[in-house]
């Protein structure tokens, strides 16, 4: 395999799979009332979210409107 053509873009694939598990892991935290502390949820789900948005705007940029 040659990892000289992984750029640090193709990573973001991977957030935006991560970034939306955290997010639903801490919405149903929020829901459940499971025993974390609030902040820490509210903090997981903050991350989730504009995990999310950043990486899928990466991507956006990157790999869909790359100019040709």
């Amino acid at each position: 395999m040659n990892f000289q053509k992984i750029k640090p873009e193709h990573f973001d694939f991977l957030g935006l799979i991560v970034f939306p598990l955290i997010f639903c892991y801490a919405a149903y935290i929020l829901v459940s009332d499971n025993l974390p502390p609030h902040i820490t949820t509210v903090i997981l789900l903050f991350v989730g979210i504009f995990g999310t948005l950043i990486d899928g705007s990466v991507i956006y940029r990157y790999f869909i409107c790359k100019k040709k």
